[in-house]
């Protein structure tokens, strides 16, 4: 059987989400390569320093609530392009940044801003395209956000010796208008027919029957608040003010956005101190700057493949979520006990062989809530995500100016992501609760 133009194409915008993710949140994950210039440039505290950080991911992620209608506004195309168009600048004017507090506004604020519109407005096109391989799609995604985040990481080191950090973060500016190439490519499902950058439109315009998968991306595309380019003024975004705070009525979305908050204290902890906790058990600085791409190694190899699985094996993603917050927060709190230089490489590759819980967490909301309810979830969890990313680092930081070692950092982020995982076992006490639920009424269930 031949596929239909949209079934094709969905891979094309599932690839350039992929490419989004490895330049915004891939490129952010790898900070912990430049942070360690700037504790030596800025000689401050490293409570101080890692808010620099933290603080794109925080503000890419508080930004959720206002992503949603700048991408109601402008569409999807446009809001990543100009995403895209603001971290660029912002990294690269932190080139001149003499102070914590200038970088904080440069890279934190503006860049962090931007990265979040793009990466926001890939999720929402991954979301528009797929339902049943959801989990496949997320892992696929995700895999996207460790091959930025190897590559990225290694780049930026090769750019610390030449060029020093300032330099690098013109470079790295540079990269990062490739966002806007890949926006170009997020075009929805009801444009796909005749859009020139559908390559196969001439030869399948005259289709007759569709395959499964499409009466499924249709149904969806039915019930979803984002069918059409928002003009500000369409019913949908009118009838989306109100599902916005009315999601909040879902006791099952509580539970997620708990859940996700303490995942989020504690993931962005590694990505920050692990580089420097390597440096500060005497082990060299070209030694310790691969700890970030092993960790995005790992991830590349286990994201999909966990993914994969929970798909082959019919796992529903929110348990194969809570399954891997579990271990992952395991091995985090027993790490300090792997202190040799291949101890760190190994708890490396395991954080980033389960470090997949993220996708998913958001499989989970379109999942349980109906993908006509996933944007406005994810603006919230976005929201939270912020905090906890903010929240996470900060605290790592100042347990290191207290203590002098960071053995109970990483046992302050295993205990969260362990914390995560056991409230996510309540999810059978509350299930009954929402049998009378308006939130879900309308969107299709979770089938379970």
């Amino acid at each position: 059987m031949i596929l239909g133009e949209k079934y094709k194409y969905r891979w094309v915008v599932l690839c350039m989400a992929a490419v989004i993710n490895g330049l915004t949140w891939g490129l952010l994950y790898s900070i912990g390569v430049i942070y360690s210039s700037w504790l030596t440039y800025f000689n401050e505290p490293a409570s101080y320093v890692s808010v620099a950080g933290s603080l794109p991911l925080t503000i890419g992620s508080l930004g959720g609530p206002l992503f949603r209608p700048t991408v109601n506004k402008l569409g999807l195309r446009v809001a990543s392009f100009c995403g895209g168009v603001l971290m660029a600048v912002g990294i690269a004017v932190s080139h001149f940044a003499e102070s914590v507090l200038t970088l904080c506004f440069t890279f934190g604020l503006v860049a962090g801003f931007g990265a979040g519109l793009a990466n926001f407005s890939a999720s929402v096109a991954v979301n528009e395209y797929f339902y049943r391989e959801r989990s496949l799609a997320e892992g696929i995604m995700g895999a996207g956000l460790c091959v930025g985040m190897f590559l990225l990481s290694m780049l930026q080191q090769l750019f610390i010796e030449t060029y020093t950090w300032q330099g690098t973060m013109l470079l790295t500016g540079g990269l990062c208008t490739h966002i806007c190439l890949a926006s170009l490519f997020f075009i929805l499902p009801n444009e796909v027919e005749n859009h020139p950058l559908n390559m196969w439109r001439k030869s399948d315009s005259k289709l007759g029957e569709k395959p499964k998968i499409m009466h499924e991306i249709e149904e969806a595309q039915r019930n979803n608040l984002f069918t059409e380019k928002g003009d500000g003024g369409n019913p949908a975004d009118k009838k989306g003010r109100w599902d916005f705070v009315k999601i909040w009525c879902d006791p099952r979305f509580i539970l997620i956005i708990a859940s996700d908050f303490l995942s989020w204290v504690a993931l962005y902890v590694p990505y920050v101190h692990l580089v420097e906790r390597a440096r500060t058990q005497d082990i060299s600085e070209s030694t310790s700057a691969w700890l970030s791409p092993v960790i995005g190694f790992g991830g590349l190899l286990g994201r999909p493949l966990v993914g994969c699985a929970a798909d082959f094996f019919k796992i529903h993603p929110f348990w194969a979520y809570t399954t891997v917050q579990m271990l992952c927060g395991i091995g985090t709190f027993l790490s300090p006990f792997w202190s040799s230089l291949e101890g760190l490489f190994v708890f490396a590759v395991y954080f980033g062989l389960l470090s997949s819980g993220y996708g998913f967490i958001k499989a989970s909301a379109a999942k349980i809530l109906g993908p006509n309810n996933y944007m406005d979830a994810f603006s919230w969890m976005l929201l939270f995500e912020g905090v906890g990313i903010f929240l996470g680092p900060t605290v790592g930081g100042a347990i290191f100016d207290a203590t002098q070692s960071y053995d109970w950092t990483f046992r302050f982020a295993g205990a969260c992501l362990i914390i995560s995982a056991a409230v996510c076992l309540s999810k059978p006490f509350i299930a009954q609760q929402t049998k009378n639920s308006k939130i879900v009424s309308a969107s299709r269930p979770e089938g379970s």
